[in-house]
């Protein structure tokens, strides 16, 4: 993911990541590419060559540390209706 700046131009998630972190919007950010990653999932579910696919998505300490976070997987799932198999989280080294 790149943070399209309006003078800067693409910024490397290893400039905008910790600074997303740092001011709490990290969590937002995080969610937004979960439901993003499991809507292209369902896209693809109808493509033959596709369908198979998995997606990764890298998750920081602080969202497994959220209280709702196991919730907020599943719900992403259930609005998609998509396997759980087709997903991976990955621990982001913060």
């Amino acid at each position: 993911m790149r943070w399209q700046h309006p003078e800067r131009g693409l910024v490397s998630p290893l400039k905008s990541i910790p600074l997303a972190e740092q001011t709490g919007l990290i969590l937002p950010i995080v969610q937004w590419v979960l439901e993003s990653a499991c809507a292209h999932l369902k896209a693809w579910e109808s493509d033959l060559h596709n369908r198979h696919l998995q997606l990764a998505v890298n998750v920081g300490a602080r969202q497994f540390h959220q209280a709702d976070f196991v919730a907020q997987v599943r719900q992403a799932l259930h609005n998609n209706s998509i396997y759980p198999r087709l997903i991976k989280l990955n621990s982001r080294k913060v």
